[in-house]
């Protein structure tokens, strides 16, 4: 059986934890976006870290299982509602065949995520099931979700319906993830001067410390593309490229 998307969001893709060894041929990792949030999610439900779930932005989608599943919601708050109750975030819920859900609002965060015990069945690009849009590859079919699409899900052994209560659509089980440590600072973004450091202004210095950035939008899974305060160098020097990895920050010429 099957999900139904009964209406789309802005923006929902399948992703898992990334696509890897590729560089080489122009294409980037690509996977989640809160990786943290994706593996719980997938925990949750006793996936496999690595398995592929649904990553949201708000507004979100409106979702029909057609047939009992366990799933778990994970990440940003945005008010999931099954069936016009209140969902919990970061909790495994179990829920009868024809049941909905959609996403009333939002609370904090930017992209939640979606799981499903046995995960769906689609097929691998180049070894991961993440969604690369600007390939059209991975996921399902290379794409956004959109409406009428159906995602099938994947083996399960387990018979669902023994944890629903009767005249009940949905089952809380009785544990959840506590998260409250790893997005107790939302607002602040941590770094570590990189060798090239002093060779800003000491002006420059300070507009990237305490200055606020914008995301630009020709930003994507790549990298962020921000725009800000000019900063500057003691002494104009070009720099030979040289390998980076995530979280790594580029003043570019």
């Amino acid at each position: 059986m099957s999900i139904l998307v009964l209406k789309s969001g802005l923006l929902d893709t399948l992703q898992d934890a990334g696509r890897y060894g590729y560089g080489r041929l122009g294409i980037n990792p690509g996977g989640a976006m809160d990786r943290y949030a994706a593996q719980v999610a997938n925990m949750l439900v006793g996936n496999a870290l690595h398995e592929a779930v649904i990553e949201i932005h708000f507004p979100g989608p409106q979702l029909l299982f057609e047939q009992n599943s366990l799933i778990s919601i994970c990440g940003a708050d945005f008010y999931p509602m099954i069936d016009n109750e209140d969902a919990p975030v970061w909790q495994p819920i179990v829920v009868r065949k024809n049941t909905a859900l959609h996403f009333d609002n939002v609370h904090g965060g930017g992209r939640c995520y979606v799981a499903i015990h046995g995960g769906f069945d689609i097929e691998q690009w180049l070894n991961s099931y993440s969604t690369n849009l600007k390939a059209e590859a991975g996921g399902f079919t290379g794409r956004k979700l959109e409406k009428a699409d159906r995602l099938f899900q994947g083996e399960s052994q387990f018979y669902f319906s023994a944890w629903l209560k009767e005249n009940k659509e949905k089952t809380f089980l009785h544990w959840r993830a506590d998260t409250h440590k790893v997005y107790e600072f939302p607002h602040e973004i941590f770094v570590t001067e990189g060798a090239e450091w002093n060779q800003l202004t000491n002006s420059s210095k300070k507009d990237f410390l305490l200055s606020n950035f914008i995301i630009h939008p020709s930003s994507d899974r790549m990298g962020y593309h921000l725009k800000g305060e000019p900063l500057q160098l003691e002494t104009a020097v070009e720099l030979i490229s040289s390998g980076v990895q995530f979280g790594t920050i580029q003043l570019l010429p």
